[in-house]
């Protein structure tokens, strides 16, 4: 029996990281990240006070979905942080489209969910911040490449591994659903 090297990769995780305490203390560490980076991202965005930060800290730490993804071993505590990475680069330097595609190609890497997200926010910012055309172009880039780099290195992966490149669309999606239900 041939065991292929996506199921030996996979083994050596669970090996490494069997421990649940250790991924509660990922979880932890990833969801105070994430509080650290929605307030640099406001202090960029609006001017107010460290007393009404500290508030917004609290609350973001106190969502019911936070709290639950540091007791829940999974990767929606690493998507806030992904996204808001994102977030805080891209509004830094919109022009840096390096860095602002590998940042988009990482909230690829951590769900796929949210990049619908990720593109109708940046669309949404873009238009009622009445940002200049060129800005457009530089958001499109990021958009694009950085589905770009996404797509290469799964495809590079999947040839590595031995595993079906397709297999992560539609794997416990509504695609997924609609393909069997066709063949």
């Amino acid at each position: 029996l041939k065991i292929q090297k996506y199921s030996l990769s996979i083994l050596l995780l669970l090996f490494i990281f069997y421990n649940p305490l250790v991924l509660n203390i990922f979880s932890l560490i990833f969801i105070i990240l994430s509080a650290i980076l929605l307030i640099k991202i406001i202090k960029l965005v609006y001017p107010i006070s460290d007393r009404t930060l500290m508030i917004v800290y609290f609350l973001f730490l106190f969502t019911p979905l936070i709290i639950q993804g540091s007791h829940l071993i999974d990767l929606d505590v690493i998507l806030p942080f992904s996204m808001l990475l994102f977030v805080y680069f891209y509004l830094k330097n919109p022009k840096n489209i390096l860095l602002n595609s590998l940042l988009f190609a990482l909230v690829w890497f951590t769900k796929i969910q949210g990049i619908p997200i990720i593109a109708f926010s940046l669309i949404l910012y873009l238009i009622f911040t009445k940002k200049p055309r060129k800005d457009y172009f530089y958001s499109i880039g990021t958009i694009i490449a950085g589905s770009v780099i996404f797509l290469l290195l799964m495809a590079g992966y999947a040839y590595i591994v031995e595993a079906s490149f397709t297999r992560m669309f539609t794997h416990s999606s509504i695609l997924g659903l609609i393909l069997t239900q066709i063949s």
